[in-house]
């Protein structure tokens, strides 16, 4: 009995050029998220201090939290940096590779085939078709990271200060994903 598979699974064209950088990516989106939970933190810590003024002025816990505040968004600001510094590598490291790849490539066709073909063609191999990864390679992965941290770290935080009014501050935001999913 033949028990190999009738369709060869094969990988998604991004996956495969993106494989070399993967992961790069994977440690600048968990620095990007970790970097912008971070971030948020003077944003509990203004919470903290209203209700500190409104309780009852203690200066000695108004100022931890002002400096706790400062310090997770200096941190944040370093980690976030950090992150971008690590994915553009990433990006500089896949495009070199990419257009080293094309040269080489380019160098063993005869010099017939550039008299068939217009100068512009080239110049899309070469330059636009690889610029136009950087968008995906250095900004995509670490904004999706940003953006999920941002909404988890708002949600556990709404739930952590009042379970009730977290519920009615995410409606809209269901209500986005039901009115989304019946328009398409």
């Amino acid at each position: 009995m033949n028990t190999k598979p009738l369709v060869k699974a094969t990988k998604s064209p991004i996956r495969l050029v993106l494989n070399p950088i993967r992961g790069r990516l994977i440690v600048a989106s968990l620095l990007s998220a970790i970097g912008m939970t971070l971030m948020l933190m003077p944003l509990v810590g203004i919470t903290y201090i209203a209700q500190t003024i409104l309780e009852g002025l203690n200066l000695l816990y108004l100022w931890e939290a002002i400096i706790l505040s400062f310090a997770s968004l200096f941190l944040g600001l370093t980690i976030n940096t950090i992150a971008e510094y690590l994915v553009h590598s990433a990006d500089n490291h896949l495009t070199h590779h990419l257009r080293v790849s094309v040269i080489e490539r380019l160098s063993k066709v005869p010099l017939g085939w550039f008299t068939g073909r217009a100068s512009g063609e080239v110049k899309r191999a070469m330059q636009d078709d690889i610029n136009s990864l950087h968008d995906l390679t250095a900004h995509f992965f670490t904004t999706i990271a940003r953006a999920i941290a941002v909404v988890l770290f708002s949600a556990v935080y709404l739930f952590m200060m009042n379970w009730r009014l977290a519920l009615v501050a995410l409606i809209p935001f269901l209500l986005f994903f039901v009115l989304y999913r019946q328009a398409f």
